[in-house]
Parts: C-alpha cells; structure tokens; sequence
C-alpha cells in the first residue's frame, strides 16, 4: 500500500491541507499512521474517502452525516440499500427546502410587507 504526506494528499485531491487536518481530528479519516520523523502518512484508501465526502457535501449531506455513515459502515456490514435509504431521506428533505424556498420567492407581499426584510433589503440599495 502507498503511503503519502499530507501536502501530497491536498495536491491530488485537489483540497487544501487543513481541510485533511481538520477531517482527521473530526475522525472522518482514520488509520493515519507516523513515519519514523513523526510525519503523518496518509494511505491510499484515504484518496477514495475525500473523493466521498466532496461528492456527499455536494449533495447536501453534512459532514456530520458523512461520519455517522462512514462509523455505521465501519461497525456494521451494511449493504447499499442502507446508503440508498438515506440518499432518499435526504433528498426528501432536499425537496422540503426547495418547495419552502419556492414559497417565499412567490409570496411577494409577505415579504415586501416584513420589516425585517426590507431591513435588510435597505442595506443593498445603492446611494
């Protein structure tokens, strides 16, 4: 198995080293181990975990969600159907939010009559 600095790990995944920093001490990635000057040396596997989490994130789960899936698949034999399972619940919230959102765009008056809206909306105009 390969082996690679964190800095090398950031340039392949194409994401800033703190972002691998700060997953590790989030335990989103494990099985980090020490070179004998003390680097932290990251095997490959952890390659295919980032790819996870940046497709995950993309797709609106959070970070606390991807580790609940990766301890889950970690103590349990969990097959797709699982995975499948929560990419609809997501989804379904996914659609919730957009139908919420749908509602306040077309509800015009609601939100032209709000004083917290047109607060804000004042702070936008142009002098």
């Amino acid at each position: 198995m390969n082996y690679y600095l964190r800095r090398q790990v950031a340039k392949i995944a194409n994401i800033h080293p703190e972002t691998i920093r700060y997953y590790e001490t989030s335990g989103l990635i494990k099985n980090i181990v020490r070179s004998d000057n003390g680097y932290r040396l990251y095997p490959e596997t952890v390659l295919s975990q980032l790819e996870f989490i940046r497709n995950a994130k993309e797709s609106g789960f959070t970070l606390k969600e991807i580790k609940e899936m990766f301890d889950i698949a970690e103590t349990k034999a969990t097959g797709f159907s699982y995975f499948s399972d929560l990419i609809d619940k997501k989804m379904g919230s996914l659609d919730e939010m957009k139908k919420a959102l749908v509602s306040l765009k077309n509800d015009e008056k609601r939100a032209i009559n709000c004083p917290h809206i047109r607060a804000f909306m004042n702070n936008f105009k142009s002098e």
